[in-house]
């Protein structure tokens, strides 16, 4: 094995098996050793130890190192557009609500717009969050297109009541606000939920969505829409 890990897209690339990436993790000389968020400390004071997925710490240059080398090596491969998945919360702050964190969020997605325009990439950032927040909107005033999931739950309203209307309201919407989206009905996020809040009234959603197998609505007394699931998958 190289003395120097070959950085590239997958989760073993800091070495090419879990023992590596815990040593790099483990030692203090290791110019990786920030390379991941160490919950333990992050969370340090404020009263949580938290043990989870080994989240990028996007505070260290060598994070910076991997997105430019995995944007470079996506590049090579003749990829045009790259889709940012879950962009939304790679900024973290202790005592924030750590997602869409205000303007971190904007900061980090114009530092990897900096590393993927010169490669002739163009950057999808996904949005999984409901209509009425109008996260989409911010994005597209910032001049990204976006990657939403409005159009699975809509087509399924279109079609179960035989109506267009909420369809075509969100359609007429994109168009003449020149928003650029991209859409799919199905994928592994399965047929969100929270993303119809704003979208269809919330007596539709459920009237739409109670008898979908596992899924339960509730509506707690605030009268704010509350999903104990926010998708089902077919």
């Amino acid at each position: 094995m190289n003395s120097k890990p070959m950085l590239n897209a997958y989760p073993d690339s800091l070495g090419g098996n879990l023992g590596d990436i815990v040593t790099l993790l483990k030692t203090e000389a290791s110019a990786y050793r920030d390379f991941f968020i160490d919950w333990n400390h992050f969370w340090e004071g404020h009263g949580r130890q938290y043990l989870g997925q080994m989240d990028v710490n996007i505070q260290s240059p060598k994070v910076w190192e991997f997105y430019r080398e995995t944007l470079e090596k996506i590049a090579s491969y003749g990829a045009a557009i790259v889709r940012l998945d879950a962009f939304a919360y790679a900024p973290k702050t202790p005592g924030k609500k750590n997602f869409l964190n205000d303007p971190e969020t904007w900061e980090l997605l114009q530092k990897i717009h900096a590393l993927a325009e010169p490669l002739g990439l163009t950057l999808l950032p996904e949005i999984h969050a409901a209509y009425d927040e109008k996260i989409y909107e911010t994005l597209a005033e910032k001049g990204y297109a976006t990657y939403d999931f409005f159009l699975p739950g809509l087509v399924i309203d279109a079609i179960e009541n035989r109506r267009g209307t909420h369809l075509a309201a969100w359609v007429k919407e994109i168009v003449e606000k020149k928003i650029s989206t991209v859409n799919m009905l199905g994928c592994h996020d399965g047929i969100p939920l929270l993303d119809l809040k704003g979208l269809l009234p919330k007596e539709e959603i459920e009237r739409q969505f109670q008898y979908k197998g596992d899924i339960k609505l509730d509506y707690p007394s605030t009268g704010k829409i509350f999903f104990n699931m926010y998708e089902f998958d077919l």
